[in-house]
């Protein structure tokens, strides 16, 4: 029996009696007892719930059909039930989502910090870098030899430091940090600012 997508099972049957039966040296021992049908009719619910009767039968004073009304109530406790647990099923996979989404974005946040860290220790190195390049290029210069081609050469390292320099490129460090920003685990897991 379904109704809003729950099934609700259920057996008639018919009740049986067992016997024992004589023992012999021929039978197996799965052979000591068989089963009389006994003309008297059970209905039982196959499902669970605490409190819940889900067993009725004919009886040596009322039949089955004298419980019809009891039968109705219990499929209606056990609908209800089952609707319950589908209920609360649904609301633990959702709140199971929630923490699991949740979860993924903390793992993100923290990928954003180490990648973010990462490039502001590049970003550092190279200032260190270019500083130490200008300053030995200054040095160099105040030199009071002069041999030919130094002038060149000073040029082209203060160039170079110039190019190394990070604070020169504002824009592209802002912008570069907005993207870490924007960026999903799986990118974040290949970012690669060398």
């Amino acid at each position: 029996m379904g109704s809003r997508s729950i099934t609700i099972a259920f057996e008639i049957r018919e009740k049986l009696k067992r016997i024992e039966n004589q023992p012999t040296d021929n039978k197996p021992w799965y052979d000591k007892y068989s089963y009389q049908p006994t003309g008297m009719l059970e209905f039982e619910l196959m499902e669970y719930g605490r409190g819940l009767r889900t067993k009725w039968s004919d009886g040596k004073i009322s039949t089955l059909d004298n419980h019809i009304p009891a039968i109705a109530m219990g499929i209606q406790q056990v609908f209800e039930l089952k609707q319950l647990r589908k209920i609360q099923a649904i609301a633990d996979a959702k709140q199971k989502s929630v923490e699991r989404n949740e979860q993924l974005e903390r793992e993100r946040i923290e990928l954003i910090d180490k990648q973010r860290l990462l490039y502001l220790h590049k970003l550092a190195n190279d200032y260190k870098r270019s500083q130490e390049v200008m300053n030995m290029v200054q040095a160099i210069e105040k030199k009071s030899i002069h041999i030919a081609g130094q002038d060149e050469w000073i040029i082209w390292a203060k160039e170079y430091a110039t190019k190394l320099n990070p604070t020169r490129y504002v824009e592209l460090i802002i912008a570069t940090d907005k993207m870490i920003l924007e960026l999903d685990s799986n990118d974040l897991k290949n970012l690669n600012l060398k």
